[in-house]
């Protein structure tokens, strides 16, 4: 295995040759299989576990762009790039069978000579929905997302009665429910599941003339993400102090699980519930490590924006923030490192 100071001498040369590599992922019809393909005399070694032909199939090294939108939101977006295959005698025609659609593309840069164990990522990310098109007899084009781009969703996308559901995690204080079936005296303060309504106000004053449920089944309402009132709050603005959602040990709605109310714990369980992000795709070590090192107990009541815009303000307010790791290719969370400094 080659060493950093080895890498970094050699991706700062302006004499080695550089190859790409890249490891795709398409569906045939009937499997999920692995195309590699090159820019570059790459010759791989039988140890490689994989063989690619002296054909080119790159056509040249993809270009990406990306943006970081604010100071305390160093969250890539938008990190895209466009690959060409070479088709010269008709190779890669069999790729207009395949179904290229959000399948998985990792690009790795090394020297020819090198085991391709020594290779690095530099990027890791799918193929956007548009798939495999054909430019001409003879190159086809995909354009590539990053993973990072599976954040840029909507945070909230689900409606009741016309309504938008807000979501509930963490510890919130006096969040406004959403009223969704009048005649019942009916609200819903999440998609999923609540732990417990700590404290109830009438516009503004503690209640204790509503009661909340049915006698003999407590959990009938909350994990559903409801309440229900026995009394009518007639035009009475209802608020609620709130121990929000419960998950699991996957960091998905559980009604078995435990309430989460630490910023990693949140995150993860926006991520795995409101993404196509995957377990596989996050580094688990550092979102545990943060934890630990930002135990504060938060709260997020909100259905605004994009998935991107509530994970980064929820790792600002604690210093903190989410990047793409390309050493293992998995989103990884930081701290902000103060600077030490002179008086």
């Amino acid at each position: 295995m080659i060493t950093d100071q080895e890498y970094n001498k050699f991706i700062i040369s302006t004499v080695t040759e550089k190859v790409i590599v890249a490891v795709a992922q398409a569906h045939n019809g009937t499997e999920l299989i692995n195309l590699y393909w090159h820019y570059g005399l790459f010759v791989p070694k039988p140890i490689d576990g994989f063989t690619l032909s002296s054909l080119l199939t790159l056509k040249e090294i993809p270009t990406f762009s990306s943006s970081i939108s604010e100071v305390m939101k160093p969250v890539s977006k938008n990190s895209h790039g466009v690959i060409k295959l070479k088709n010269s005698n008709n190779e890669i025609t069999h790729y207009e069978n395949y179904s290229f659609n959000s399948q998985a593309i990792t690009l790795y840069v090394g020297q020819k000579d090198w085991n391709f164990s020594n290779f690095r990522v530099v990027f890791a990310g799918y193929f956007d929905t548009s798939g495999l098109q054909r430019t001409d007899d003879y190159e086809y084009t995909l354009k590539l997302l990053g993973v990072e781009n599976l954040m840029d969703v909507p945070f909230q996308r689900r409606q009741e009665n016309n309504k938008e559901i807000i979501q509930c995690l963490g510890t919130v204080f006096n969040a406004e429910p959403v009223l969704v079936d009048k005649t019942n005296h009916e609200y819903r303060l999440d998609q999923y599941n609540y732990s417990a309504i700590t404290e109830m106000r009438q516009n503004g004053n503690p209640v204790t003339s509503f009661k909340i449920g049915e006698a003999g089944t407590p959990r009938l309402y909350a994990d559903q993400g409801l309440f229900r009132l026995t009394s009518n709050p007639a035009s009475s603005k209802i608020t609620c102090d709130i121990d929000g959602r419960i998950v699991g040990s996957t960091f998905k709605p559980d009604v078995t699980g435990t309430q989460i109310s630490k910023a990693s714990d949140i995150v993860r369980a926006i991520l795995y519930t409101k993404t196509a992000i995957q377990e596989i795709q996050i580094d688990d070590t550092t979102f545990d490590a943060l934890n630990v090192s930002r135990p504060e107990i938060l709260g997020l009541y909100d259905n605004k924006g994009s998935v991107s815009d509530q994970v980064a303000k929820i790792l600002s307010s604690v210093f903190s923030f989410i990047r793409f790791n390309k050493a293992n290719s998995k989103l990884e969370l930081k701290n902000f490192q103060i600077p030490e400094h002179s008086d």
